[in-house]
């Protein structure tokens, strides 16, 4: 009977083990590609899936690596990681101070050790302008962080926020113009299919380019 219950037990244990890994693949397969969709620098990109693989520099991984003797912030003193250096470090602190309260709240209600399924479950929970913020900010608060730590280049927290904003609009203005470029056409029917070149407005240009053919 004892032996009975136990294979059982094991055999329930190993379905929902199966459950869970099967949920995580498929949030882990739905997360990258929001994250590689998103119309961000490569470079935000790159640092994203650095952040996702929790393989930024922080003082608990350059300890885990044997790089320094120590794990604790350099900035303020306190034990580091991934979270603290973007979230919980004052110099972080003071720059997330001026990003829009419901932001804050969503990030504060995450609750995931998981840098990688941390930005997944934010994916997920905030609107694409706001998340746009987030990981631009994340960047920002990074690159600010290695300037004074590398550089002793220190930037007050509104200039990293305003740097942040700037690029918003910059990136959103691409965005407009690269979709203004193109207009949908109406079939025989009716419907709408396709895209075609936007005829261009007096005084300008425009050149279609084969994606599919290079020149040396």
């Amino acid at each position: 009977l004892y032996k009975l219950l136990y294979d059982v037990k094991a055999q329930r244990e190993a379905l929902l083990s199966g459950r869970v890994s099967n949920s995580r693949g498929s949030e882990n397969e739905a997360g990258w590609t929001a994250l590689w969709g998103m119309k961000i620098p490569s470079k935000i990109k790159t640092f994203l899936w650095r952040l996702a693989r929790q393989s930024l520099p922080s003082e608990d991984v350059r300890k885990h690596r044997n790089m320094t003797h120590s794990d604790c912030c350099i900035l303020c003193g306190v034990e580091d990681s991934w979270k603290h250096s973007l979230i919980e470090c004052s110099m972080a602190r003071c720059v997330w101070s001026l990003a829009g309260e419901e932001l804050i709240e969503a990030m504060a209600d995450t609750q995931e050790p998981s840098a990688k399924f941390w930005l997944f479950s934010l994916n997920e929970k905030l609107e694409k302008p706001q998340f746009t913020r987030l990981v631009i900010t994340l960047w920002a608060v990074w690159t600010a962080r290695r300037k004074a730590i590398d550089e002793d280049i220190w930037k007050s927290p509104w200039a990293t926020h305003d740097f942040v904003s700037n690029l918003i609009s910059e990136l959103t203005i691409l965005d407009r113009k690269d979709t203004s470029s193109y207009v949908t056409q109406p079939s025989r029917d009716g419907t709408k299919v396709g895209c075609a070149w936007k005829t261009p407005t007096d005084g300008s240009f425009k050149i279609k380019v084969d994606e599919g053919h290079t020149s040396d």
